[in-house]
């Protein structure tokens, strides 16, 4: 999903996420969001999961509580931090699709070379013949020689 399909899928806008601030609070094992308000300069809301409730909370955290949330309607303050927190999944997503893509690269180079000196011989896909490649023997065994 591209950052432009979040935007749409939350309704939010790109300045809207850009006042996102993510907060990682190790000692409590939580992730919550101070999101700025966009029309009281120096307010900021307090965005949380609610574990209880099971749902998105926005509560003051410089300032007044948020009037949408007072009324008990989505805020964008909310929506905002959820399309930020999917986006943050997702480039860990990816970036730990890119990590696999280069272990698996690794395993291969490694699976490759030879059991008994770690020669690896890169051989030309499009031949078949080991021709102009000379052996020795290590440990008893014929190895390509490096």
């Amino acid at each position: 999903m591209t950052t432009t399909e979040l935007l749409n899928k939350y309704r939010v806008s790109s300045e809207q996420i850009d006042r996102c601030h993510r907060i990682e609070d190790h000692q409590l094992r939580q992730v919550w969001y101070a999101v700025e308000s966009a029309t009281k300069p120096g307010v900021e809301y307090k965005v949380i999961f609610d574990r209880k409730f099971g749902k998105l909370r926005c509560l003051p955290f410089t300032g007044e509580p948020c009037e949408a949330s007072l009324e008990g309607t989505i805020c964008w303050h909310m929506r905002a931090a959820a399309c930020h927190a999917a986006e943050v999944r997702l480039q860990r997503i990816a970036e730990q699709e890119r990590q696999m893509v280069e272990l698996a690269k690794e395993m291969a180079a490694e699976a490759r070379a030879c059991p008994y000196c770690g020669h690896s011989e890169v051989v030309d896909p499009t031949s078949s013949s080991l021709d102009g490649v000379k052996f020795e023997v290590v440990n008893g065994r014929t190895c390509p020689m490096r």
